[in-house]
């Protein structure tokens, strides 16, 4: 038995990514407990690094005089920590890298310290190959790939039974995301609908905005669960990310392994890795990053036909490959 202490800036018990680890690793007979800082992700940068700093001092006092086999770091933000109390302990360190951090915050000073920090490490996973390749120029070696694959959850295609064209989507509300733009410009089509929900800077206006809009249907937070339930009842999924920030383009979006499980095709932009692999598989669309594309899209022939196409292709690659029940055997022999 491996006895392990996650260290997560975020709510530890939402964080699909990390819960699913725990949960595999526990059924494992390891002993894994979690440190986390349950922060907003959207206040001012400069007041998020200051207030990261008195975490990681108190979480350091807090903690320093427990014991654990291994540190798993949840990205950079928590690795300082992990170097800190791995030389206290003597014990493993293991980076779990699910961003290109630096260029996620849009901050090129955290590089070097993540290249000296990462140097500390006893195993390093990244969440994809673009992750990958940013971490072996940042010096890592020998890195493994874990992706946010989800248990299988349809073994047989199940066509959405909606009455009006169905778009869904539930993740990260932001400009750069193209909300509440997106609200407001499928708010005007007839026999159209958008079921969505989330989180972000631009929540409170995609509410509003919704609400003025018989076919916007705004559901706020949801659960994991219930985001496969409205996925199912959705013609297409939106994942739209912004193909000029670095850490988007060579993003493995959660919508990508949620389609794969549940047979449902995706729309996602040009430029992007995900967008190379929707094409190479023939699961969804390729789009440029406005929202007039998706009125193009709404007005290609047999688009109906063409998703439930898509979709069987989706749920076959899922099945085959895209799972947590195939790709958790990495993570499991790692420990």
């Amino acid at each position: 038995m491996v006895k392990t202490l996650m260290l997560v800036t975020g709510d530890a018990e939402y964080d699909t990514r990390v819960k699913r680890e725990k949960e595999t690793l526990m059924e494992q007979g390891h002993e894994v407990w979690c440190h986390d800082w349950k922060r907003d992700e959207y206040e001012d940068k400069f007041i998020t690094i200051i207030k990261l700093i008195f975490w990681t001092i108190k979480a350091y006092i807090y903690l320093r005089n427990c014991n654990f086999d291994v540190i798993h770091c949840h990205n950079f933000d928590t690795l300082f920590l992990g170097v800190m109390l791995k030389r206290k302990w003597g014990c493993l360190l293991y980076y779990d890298a699910h961003e290109m951090y630096a260029h996620m915050v849009q901050i090129k000073l955290i590089l070097p310290f993540e290249k000296l920090f990462m140097s500390n490490a006893n195993k390093i996973i990244a969440v994809s190959t673009p992750v990958r390749k940013y971490l072996r120029w940042l010096g890592g070696e020998d890195i493994t790939i874990v992706q946010n694959c989800k248990p299988i959850m349809e073994k047989k295609y199940n066509p959405p039974k909606t009455k009006d064209f169905t778009f869904s989507y539930f993740g990260v509300l932001t400009e750069d995301r193209l909300y509440p733009d997106i609200v407001e410009y499928l708010g005007d089509f007839k026999k159209t609908k958008l079921v969505i929900g989330g989180y972000g800077l631009q929540t409170e206006k995609v509410k509003e905005i919704s609400k003025h809009f018989e076919n916007i249907d705004f559901k706020g937070y949801v659960t994991e669960q219930e985001v496969f339930k409205h996925t199912l009842e959705s013609d297409i999924v939106l994942s739209l990310f912004d193909p000029s920030n670095l850490n988007s383009r060579g993003g493995m979006p959660n919508k990508f392994f949620e389609c794969l499980v549940l047979g449902r095709p995706m729309i996602v932009t040009k430029g992007t890795h995900i967008a190379e692999l929707v094409k190479k598989h023939s699961i969804g669309f390729v789009v440029e990053h406005n929202v007039g594309s998706l009125g193009k899209l709404l007005h290609e022939d047999n688009l109906k036909e063409k998703c439930i196409r898509y979709g069987k292709n989706a749920l076959q690659l899922g099945l085959n490959y895209y799972n947590w029940e195939t790709e958790k055997q990495k993570l499991i022999n790692l420990y």
